[in-house]
């Protein structure tokens, strides 16, 4: 018998390593893959109940300056130009997180499916 190895024969050992590694893993991970998933769960919704609250103060925020320049606008008609600037540019990004909102309570009502997309978008 010949003691000499061969390309084949330390490709089979190679993957009989790498196989018994993966099996390792996978059992590893099936004992933490439940608390990952409930803790990709819970971020979801932390990340929609933040993304909404931001979307709520920046509304209240830019529609109480787009108020304002509307109330500057009717005590002083002269400075239309730069006042109407900043009321348009303002009801504009009250009006972005308006739209933005939806999304984010999205993710509070249905956490799971949004903790799916990004396991998917991980895994690309």
């Amino acid at each position: 018998m010949s003691t000499e190895k061969t390309a084949a024969d330390v490709a089979d050992k190679a993957l009989d390593q790498v196989s018994g590694a993966i099996g390792a893993m996978a059992e590893a991970f099936k004992k933490i893959a439940p608390h990952a998933w409930e803790v990709m769960v819970r971020q979801q919704v932390v990340e929609g109940v933040t993304g909404a609250l931001t979307c709520v103060v920046v509304m209240a925020v830019f529609g109480k300056l787009t108020l304002f320049f509307v109330r500057k606008l009717k005590e002083n008609p002269n400075d239309d130009v730069p006042l109407g600037m900043g009321a348009v540019l303002a009801f504009c990004l009250a009006m972005a997180a308006l739209v933005t909102l939806p999304g984010f309570a999205l993710q509070v009502i249905n956490p799971e499916y949004y903790a799916i997309k990004d396991l998917i978008s991980v895994s690309r």
